[in-house]
């Protein structure tokens, strides 16, 4: 009884991405103002799909764990997160996401040259200098354990706002 009651749940949230996606950016957005709203509607069925398909490849590549995947999976998630950043805008234009865009488009800048990425798996993972090894993580183990739209939220908004003041290492050199 008890374990169907869980398998439903499961079904429910995370077979449903059109209400657990704006779930997730709702409360990622909440990392960078705790007073920010996002209604719902700002994010389309079409949106929230694509989304949630990209996370699941993203996960899958990143699982391998090679500098290059995790590298292009980084690089991915960035682009998916600043993707829906930009449908967000499109259809609600009052709405900000822009601190937590440009930290995705970081994700996107900085992943995309080798140079700027350090990892070991399960020891090391940084990307322009800054560590985000436990905050990936935490992102990660939110998706595959299918806990709350919320709890990966805070997990997706936690990793983005590390990246908020990153700097691109070759500047610095």
């Amino acid at each position: 009884m008890i374990l169907r009651a869980v398998v439903w749940w499961v079904l429910a949230v995370w077979a449903n991405p059109r209400e657990q996606v704006p779930v997730v950016f709702a409360t990622a957005l909440k990392a960078f103002d705790t007073k920010a709203e996002l209604d719902p509607k700002c994010i389309s069925d079409d949106t929230a799909v694509k989304f949630n398909s990209a996370v699941d490849s993203i996960i899958e590549q990143m699982m391998e764990k090679r500098k290059k995947k995790m590298r292009l999976g980084l690089r991915d998630l960035g682009g998916a997160v600043d993707y829906v950043g930009n449908q967000v805008k499109a259809a609600c234009p009052t709405a900000d996401l822009g601190r937590m865009q440009r930290a995705a488009e970081k994700l996107v800048r900085f992943c995309g040259d080798k140079a700027n990425i350090e990892y070991e798996v399960k020891k090391t993972l940084k990307v322009a200098g800054t560590d985000i090894h436990s905050k990936v993580n935490g992102w990660i183990g939110a998706y595959k354990n299918q806990m709350t739209p919320e709890n990966a939220g805070k997990e997706l908004g936690d990793l983005l706002l590390a990246m908020e003041d990153a700097s691109d290492r070759k500047a610095e050199l």
